[in-house]
């Protein structure tokens, strides 16, 4: 039947006619051509994280007809239809939980300029939404019920980059996520604690990391658990100046890297005595 649309135009007497007829021919053939089409424009623009089209949690969510919440890493999406599922995924996790059973993901979520991204098409096709990339028009299709979306591709060289490091805005947001924790736990929200203790013990490992990274002085700890002397007096011998003293940027390294252990344990300690957690709630958080 599809094939043989140009030869019933090409024989129609009236040519309105014929146009009519490949028309009609042309939505049973793509039923999707008779949708409006919705362009996609999120808050934040969409980019590719090891070659996965990558979109702002919110607004794909909401697109999708899901109602979202997102807890300081932990994002769980409802869909409010009848036998509709639910999603949750953990910012950095490559893993899933898709009606309650576990799920691998190509790659995790992730943090980007404030803004929480998911995986375009696990999330889409998870929520019963098709996922058609169309290179000639350099666009992402996307077809659920009577909704289509089309979704510009992400600019070439468009990819994911890391927060750059700064010490005490990561003090200042381990601190921040632990109070939190500790208010969550004592209103009985084993989950929301974990969420928050999770985040700040995130953030002062990646105090020491960054810091052992940076200065000999501190990676020379690191080596010291691995018993490798060799490796630890040559690290102390270039954290040292000409006169054998360890230089003063060493010195502040330690101490920071020190204080970022020192949250760190301490949460670690109370994520142990932590109870079984109860389900995310749905308010709807910022992801910044």
């Amino acid at each position: 039947m599809c094939a043989n649309s140009g030869r019933w135009l090409r024989s129609g007497r009236d040519g309105w006619m014929g146009i009519a007829v490949l028309a009609a021919v042309l939505l049973v053939c793509n039923p999707a051509r008779g949708l409006s089409e919705e362009r996609l424009s999120f808050d934040a623009k969409p980019f590719f994280y090891q070659g996965i089209t990558m979109v702002p949690m919110r607004g794909i969510f909401e697109w999708l007809g899901t109602e979202v919440g997102y807890e300081n890493g932990l994002i769980r999406a409802v869909s409010g239809e009848a036998g509709g599922h639910t999603i949750e995924l953990r910012v950095g996790e490559p893993k899933a939980l898709l009606d309650g059973k576990e799920t691998l993901l190509s790659v995790p979520a992730v943090v980007q300029q404030g803004h929480a991204f998911v995986p375009l098409r696990f999330v889409s096709e998870a929520l019963g939404a098709s996922v058609e990339y169309d290179a000639s028009a350099h666009g992402i299709r996307l077809l659920k019920g009577e909704k289509q979306g089309f979704l510009p591709m992400p600019a070439a060289g468009a990819s994911a980059r890391p927060e750059p490091y700064n010490y005490r805005r990561l003090i200042a947001y381990a601190t921040r996520e632990e109070k939190l924790g500790d208010q969550a736990r004592q209103a009985g929200d084993s989950r929301g604690a974990r969420a928050h203790y999770e985040s700040a013990l995130a953030a002062s490992r990646r105090i020491h990391e960054e810091e052992a990274a940076r200065y000999p002085l501190v990676k020379a700890q690191d080596a010291l658990l691995q018993r490798d002397y060799d490796e630890i007096e040559r690290l102390l011998a270039k954290a040292s100046d000409r006169a054998g003293h360890y230089t003063k940027a060493n010195l502040a390294a330690r101490e920071r890297a020190e204080r970022g252990d020192e949250i760190a344990g301490r949460i670690a300690d109370k994520l142990g005595k932590l109870p079984l957690s109860s389900p995310i709630s749905l308010s709807q958080h910022s992801e910044r």
